[in-house]
């Protein structure tokens, strides 16, 4: 029960952030693609990349709007 909160919480502030003009600071953070390379070992998710699992378990694809 506490992860599907979890999820549905990151979904709906992706929802808020699809909505965000693009100049707003906190959608420019967010849906950021980070610079650089990964620690040795298992890498930590992204904020991105665990949203992203989340809509591919649900079945949403192309979700972002180009």
């Amino acid at each position: 029960m506490c992860d599907e909160a979890v999820k549905i919480g990151r979904m709906k502030w992706l929802g808020q952030l699809t909505r965000m003009q693009e100049v707003d600071p906190c959608s420019k953070l967010t849906l950021l693609e980070p610079e650089g390379t990964r620690r040795v070992g298992k890498p930590k998710m992204w904020w991105l990349e665990a949203v992203e699992e989340d809509l591919k378990y649900v079945g949403v694809r192309n979700w972002r709007r180009e």
